[in-house]
This record gives C-alpha cells, structure tokens and sequence, in this order.
C-alpha cells in the first residue's frame, strides 16, 4: 500500500488529503506520516489554500438545517441528539441564542417529585462537531427568579486570514472567548448574570437604565444591545401621536468595571402598533418591521432595515432600508385567504434578510402556524407546521470549514465534575418539568 501512495503525483495526495478531512486540524496530523507528507501539508500554496478554497465552495452549497423553536420546545433534529439531555424533557428543551456554529441551548427540572422549584441547565454545544460544555448551575437556578433571556457573546481573541490567491476571498479562522448572559425578571434597576469561561463563574450585575421598558436584548460584535421604547411619540402635523422612538443601549459583559450601558442614537421611528424584531445577520444589527394600518397615519406594510454607523464612535447609527413590501388586507396561500390583523410576532432568516417569518393565528380553526414570505417576490408565501405553537425564533447554524472552538469537556471535567455527574444521575429520572 505504501509503494502504491508514492507512485502517486504530489497533486494527487493533496487532492485525495483535502477530500478526506472536513477541517484543517486532522489533516495536519498527517504530516507524522512521512517526510514527504509534511512537506506537501506544510506548503501554503499547494496545501492550505486549495483545501480552504475546496471546503468553502463546498459549504457554500450545502443549506444547514433551520432549528425552530417555540414558546415551549425545539422541534427536534437529529443534530442535536448527542446533548445529555433527558429524554422526558421532551419538547422542553430549547435554544436561546447562536453564534456562527454554536448553540445556547438548555432545559430545566424539578429538583424534587412535586415540587415547584426547578434547576435550570444551559450548555453551548456545535451540532457539527457534536462538541458541548454544560455551564454550572447559575444563582438563579433554584431561586425561583425568573429568566426572561438568555444570550450567548463572543468576542474575537486571535483573528488569522489566509489568502485564497487571485478570484478568491480571504480565509478566516478565529479563536474566541465567550460569556453567557442570563435576564433576570426587571424589577427596578435592570438584573444580569454573566458567566465567564475563563474563571468559570457566575458574577451578578446591575445595569441602571434611564427609566425606559426595556423590551429585548440581542447580542452582535462582542456587545449587548437592549433596544427600548423611551416613550417619547412624534406627532404627525395635526398633533396625532402616532410614532414612537426605538433607542438601542449597549453593555460590554467583557468589561464589567463599565457597567453603564452606552447609548447608540438611531434615526427611526416606529408607528404605534408596529411589531418588530432585532436581530444579526452577517455581523450586523438587522430589524423587520410588520405595519399595521390601524390609523390613516400607518399601513400595511413589512420592511427589512440595516444598522450602520454614521460616525467612527458608533454613537450615532441609522438605519438603511433593504426590503420593503406593501401587503394586502388578506395574501392568498395555498389557495386560503389569510388575513394580515392575525399576524403576530415577526422573525428574520438567519442568514438571509429578505426571508421573514410570521407568526399566524386562525381562529376559525384554533390553530398556531408559521408563515414564510420572500421579500424580493420570487416565491409565493409558505408556512409550515410548528406543532401548534407561536414560534420565538429560528435559527441556523453556519457552516464552517474551521470550527469555532469551545472549552472542551476534558479541560473542564474537574471543575464541572458536578454538574456531569448530575446530568448522568437525571438522564433517566422522571422528575422532570412538565
């Protein structure tokens, strides 16, 4: 076998080597295999970036699978059958957040047969790679304080680029450090815990917000952004209050000794009984916006907008329109006429920001079901099936040719031995959340 492998021409190794191997880490382990071997692996040119080249052209095609989930459940997929998670938890088992290929995921179980108290568990985890590390059990967990948002940040440590030569983009892999940032119910002064992976612990944070609601928060280049509603309305000529001002606030979780939030001025204005959402496509703060024509001040209307920077502080951002469509009193689908009053949360595409989801509710059948609407008007209005449910949000996962690392079980299996332990001991057990 080996005679036969050194007949073969070094393009040819390289070929079959670039074919063989998903990422660049066990590839490289092939340069103990020979003399030779290391050379060819070892050379930029002939090695790394035709292997970066041949996986990204091949990732570009490959469509990951959407992860839906609701306001009590993630729609299984088989991608995330490796978490320890109970089988009992069943549809209780959820994703909060993502970033490029990582998950936040978590579940909760009662701590005693017939006891309202419940420990809360959340892990970060790649479906691709099947890599997880459970967090260890925040202070909220048994309080009985009630989560309304948990986040996954990160931020990038060590940044390389490999060139992919003439026609080809820039190759990037990054290294991370990450925090978990969990809401805690307002009541007053706004209340978070972050979890840090280096020291492995909890910190408890209050942030003091200048006396506005705060409605969500989202995270995007390392940073939290809480978007609010300040409660000052714009009036329309005639004195009519019919706008609203939406203000962004950001909070660094890596320096927490500025624990002031910073405010991002926007140039937007939201009429009264708009919903809409924020969330990050490409790197960027993205918002859509369901209009509802309730005032002859408003219509009907979903559009798609873009934060981008206006000065180099980022302390003053506009939003820059992408998609905009005027939307009839009822859209047919399926030959059904749906009618836009009973349109209710909206969503983007995780990657593409001319797909929007919205949330529907037929009275006449009692049934909850999502549809899905291609802004740029090549494809008719879709919906599927979410098992009776309003959907929170939909996510999917990038696909990558260097993963993004996460602390490995291993390095951590002395600090959360516990929580390991603990997660074996329920896998089975029937005291689980209902």
């Amino acid at each position: 076998m080996t005679t036969t492998i050194n007949k073969l021409g070094d393009d040819l190794v390289v070929e079959i080597l670039i074919r063989s191997f998903p990422n660049p880490k066990p590839a490289c382990r092939c340069k103990l295999v020979c003399k030779r071997w290391r050379s060819l692996i070892s050379d930029p040119i002939l090695f790394s970036r035709r292997f970066a080249s041949y996986h990204k052209s091949i990732n570009e095609k490959v469509e990951p699978p959407l992860l839906v989930t609701s306001s009590s459940s993630i729609f299984r997929h088989q991608s995330l059958n490796f978490l320890p998670v109970p089988d009992k938890v069943g549809p209780y088992f959820t994703i909060f957040d993502s970033f490029q290929d990582l998950l936040l995921c978590g579940f909760s179980v009662c701590r005693f047969r017939e006891s309202e108290e419940f420990e809360r568990f959340y892990f970060v985890c790649n479906p691709f790679t099947k890599q997880w590390v459970a967090l260890p059990l925040a202070p909220e967990s048994s309080s009985g304080i009630l989560i309304t948002a948990a986040r996954l940040v990160c931020e990038p440590v060590h940044s390389t680029s490999l060139d992919l030569g003439e026609g080809g983009a820039a190759f990037d892999y990054s290294s991370y450090r990450f925090r978990v940032v969990l809401r805690c119910e307002p009541s007053g002064d706004e209340r978070l815990y972050v979890f840090c992976f280096e020291s492995g612990e909890w910190t408890e944070e209050t942030l003091v917000l200048e006396n506005n609601m705060l409605k969500s928060m989202v995270s995007c280049g390392g940073k939290l952004f809480f978007h609010l509603n300040d409660g000052a309305f714009r009036s329309r000529g005639d004195g009519a209050l019919a706008f609203r001002s939406l203000v962004l606030d950001e909070f660094d979780p890596f320096r927490l000794d500025h624990a002031h939030p910073r405010r991002v001025h926007t140039s937007i204005a939201l009429p009264v009984g708009a919903r809409y959402r924020i969330s990050v496509l490409q790197g960027a703060l993205h918002m859509v916006l369901l209009e509802s024509k309730i005032s002859h001040y408003s219509r009907n209307a979903l559009t798609v907008w873009r934060l981008e920077e206006d000065d180099d502080d980022g302390d003053v951002c506009s939003w820059r329109k992408l998609h905009e469509v005027l939307l009839k009193e009822t859209m047919l689908v399926h030959g059904c006429n749906y009618e836009l009053d009973r349109l209710f949360w909206v969503y983007l595409h995780p990657r593409r920001p001319e797909i929007v989801f919205l949330n529907y509710l037929d009275y006449r059948i009692e049934k909850k079901f999502v549809l899905s609407m291609d802004l740029t008007g090549t494809k008719e209005v879709e919906f599927f099936d979410t098992d009776g449910r309003f959907t929170w949000n939909v996510f999917q996962p990038k696909i990558s040719c260097w993963p993004t690392p996460i602390p490995k079980y291993e390095e951590l299996r002395g600090t959360y031995g516990e929580i390991y332990d603990y997660l074996l001991k329920i896998k089975n057990s029937t005291n689980i959340s209902q």
